[in-house]
């Protein structure tokens, strides 16, 4: 009896996905909902229009350019 089971399973399995269903279903649940609606693309968008995260920004890449041009010498 299992392996009847087993085999319907597996024709239902095959169809579904032969005909795109399955691929359809996995789209729609990776893309459910608005990603801007999400908490941390909300945190993200606060960061970038954040002034202090900016300014520690622009020291961060003040001091890589200088340590890369101490590298060069």
């Amino acid at each position: 009896m299992l392996p009847y089971i087993v085999i319907i399973l597996a024709v239902i399995y095959f169809v579904v996905k032969g005909t795109g269903f399955l691929d359809e279903i996995a789209k729609s649940r990776r893309t459910q909902g608005d990603p801007e609606e999400k908490p941390g693309w909300r945190l993200l968008e606060r960061m970038r229009n954040d002034s202090d995260m900016n300014r520690r920004l622009e020291v961060f890449k003040d001091f890589l350019g200088d340590n890369n041009e101490d590298e060069d010498e």
